[in-house]
């Protein structure tokens, strides 16, 4: 199982290769532990051993890296940002890989191109910049709002809830108003920021909840609000038959049904176990389940790492698909028209599920807020496109001679699920019918 480092490990794993000489090594003796794996080389002149490198997070192989770039004479006093600034504040990178390291333009800068590391010409206040066990770097808050602009929604939010979570949660105890400071401190900021991805940064700091203890649970906020769920419990308490204390990751009230993300972390990493073997660690969650169930009442499902890919992957595993009273169910009024008008365009199989679609024209009118995740537009707000014409809506009117004629204006209410993980409201009538051009679209809950 993978670990985790402080910057302290990082000083004491890395070698210079001076080092290494002195210790008796040759040129060729070198030359072949780097071949064979024995020795990795982190970056020129800079080593780590091989062993110790595999057992490592891809965060903690970048912290190598960055202590090695800080350890050259030429960066020692730039401050770091982005994602390696992340790695410094111990912020998790969900699923990216950083392949070079973040550096500030410094006073003395003339270049920005060095071998495995990017300097960038940022303008920043002197209270965004902070220093971490003497590695100089961009604010915890500084980092957040520009990885919010980079990296994808999961893991922006996932580092996002990390860094609330420090400010917000003291054990279980969660202070909404700590929260509610925080994200308005980091919403103001992004008010006077006009450069790309400064959209999806803001929706990403408004969602983001402390609450969350894994990226896991976080990217798991992420992928069932893409189904369609706005109002979870997070970090639900129950207490036991014997007046033990419990909490669950998720909790589906309508339903009785609570959910739990289960990072493998806890069954297989030593630390974490607490001094337990496995066995002992699967039988303490078996009892614990069972209280809750016996408790409450309310079943239990649980989902994976690899359930949390797409919305589609957590739907399935987790049968939410296949649960009518787990799926939200809003009403959609909607208004088509057959001309090609000045409104918004964007694929059916798009809705709803915070991807990236084609849009043409002004934004189209909704109820809804705007807090979709990894689009421009609200959940659920458009339901077809492209196509000018469909021969279901002249028959939804009853004018079966129309549907051969040609365009047609038709005006009709539907109330269907909308957009729960392919169970797609279709306007013109079902998968494999050509939709209908939507002109309006009021989006509201029951």
């Amino acid at each position: 199982m993978r670990r985790a480092i402080t910057i302290e490990d990082a000083k004491g794993m890395l070698r210079s290769r001076q080092d290494i000489i002195d210790r008796g090594l040759g040129e060729r003796e070198l030359a072949a532990a780097v071949a064979s794996g024995v020795l990795i080389r982190v970056r020129r002149g800079w080593y780590a051993d091989g062993a110790d490198w595999r057992d490592l997070w891809d965060e903690g192989r970048h912290l190598l890296a960055i202590v090695a770039v800080q350890r050259e004479s030429s960066y020692a006093a730039t401050p770091f940002c982005f994602e390696s600034a992340a790695v410094i504040h111990s912020l998790p990178l969900y699923r990216s890989t950083p392949t070079v390291v973040h550096a500030l333009i410094g006073a003395t800068s003339h270049s920005r191109a060095r071998p495995g590391i990017v300097r960038h010409a940022l303008r920043i206040d002197r209270d965004d910049v902070t220093e971490v066990s003497g590695l100089r770097c961009t604010s915890m808050e500084r980092t957040v709002l520009d990885l919010a602009q980079r990296m994808s929604p999961e893991a922006a939010v996932a580092s996002a809830d990390a860094a609330l979570r420090r400010v917000a949660m003291h054990g279980h105890d969660h202070d909404e108003d700590l929260a509610v400071a925080w994200r308005q401190d980091l919403l103001e900021r992004a008010a006077g920021i006009s450069t790309r991805g400064i959209r999806k940064a803001r929706r990403v700091i408004a969602f983001a909840d402390g609450r969350a203890q894994l990226p896991g649970e976080s990217v798991s906020r992420v992928q069932l609000h893409r189904l369609g769920f706005r109002t979870l419990d997070l970090q639900s308490h129950i207490v036991g038959p014997d007046g033990e204390d419990y909490w669950t990751d998720f909790a589906f009230r309508t339903a009785r049904v609570f959910g739990e993300f289960d990072g493998l972390g806890k069954y297989r990493t030593e630390e974490m176990r607490g001094g337990r073997s496995m066995e002992e660690v699967l039988l303490a969650e078996k009892r614990r389940e069972d209280a809750i169930r016996g408790v409450t009442g309310w079943r239990i499902v649980r989902w994976e790492s690899q359930h949390i890919a797409s919305p589609e992957s957590l739907g399935g595993a987790t049968g939410i698909i296949r649960s009518s009273s787990l799926m939200p169910r809003p009403t959609a009024r909607v208004e088509t028209h057959h001309r090609r008008c000045c409104w918004h365009w964007v694929s059916v199989r798009s809705m709803g599920l915070g991807r990236k679609s084609r849009q043409e024209g002004p934004r189209a009118r909704s109820s809804t807020p705007s807090t979709n995740l990894g689009s421009g537009m609200p959940w659920g707000t458009v339901i077809s496109t492209e196509d000018r014409w469909s021969s279901s809506c002249a028959q939804a009117r009853g004018d079966r001679s129309s549907a051969q004629q040609g365009p047609a204006q038709v005006s009709r209410t539907f109330k269907a699920p909308c957009a729960c993980a392919g169970a797609f409201l279709f306007l013109a009538g079902g998968r494999g019918r050509r939709p209908t051009t939507v002109r309006r679209l009021v989006h509201t809950k029951e």
